[in-house]
């Protein structure tokens, strides 16, 4: 069994969406197979969105 893998909430101040309010974004660790090493950083228009999304990947962790 591989380790889980740890998955960010950032909220975006600094990049707001239509109507202002800030973006979210998941900050998701390199792949081993990865050859730059950087994160992956998965946009979306809110927050709200975000942490959805972060429920979903890590709710398919359990079970």
């Amino acid at each position: 069994m591989s380790p889980a893998v740890q998955i960010k909430l950032a909220v975006l101040h600094d990049l707001p969406n239509e109507d202002g309010s800030p973006r979210g974004a998941l900050v998701l660790p390199p792949t081993s197979a990865a050859t730059a090493r950087r994160p992956l950083l998965l946009l979306f228009p809110t927050v709200a969105a975000a942490a959805a999304e972060k429920g979903r990947m890590e709710g398919g962790r359990r079970g």
